[in-house]
């Protein structure tokens, strides 16, 4: 049995999960248990769906565990074009490459008539 929780552990670590339409990734299985803002999907062939002002919080409770947010994932914002702002706590510590690459907010077309 124990065999079988150590397998386990050791599988959720890279596990993406989402809680309030944010994306997180664990990184750490064990205390302090710990995860990243991550992109939906595969790594190589992620979708975004993040839009409008995204509020990342400290904490995150996922299958009976709280994790601390501690840092932005590789890509997890790239080409999110609908985003409007992210509010990052104190807690992350980190942002990963291309975590905002090409988030750009693309103006509306006003035809005055």
């Amino acid at each position: 049995m124990s065999m079988a929780a150590s397998m386990f552990s050791a599988q959720s670590v890279g596990q993406i999960f989402e809680v309030d339409g944010i994306y997180y990734q664990i990184t750490s299985s064990t205390k302090p248990y710990t995860v990243a803002v991550s992109y939906n999907g595969l790594w190589d062939a992620y979708s975004n769906k993040y839009t409008g002002k995204v509020t990342i919080p400290k904490t995150v409770s996922y299958n009976g565990k709280v994790y601390n947010v501690t840092n932005i994932g590789y890509a997890a914002f790239a080409d999110s074009n609908d985003l409007t702002s992210v509010i990052i706590p104190n807690s992350v510590t980190s942002i990963g490459v291309g975590a905002f690459r090409n988030c750009i907010k693309r103006p509306l077309n006003n035809h005055k008539q």
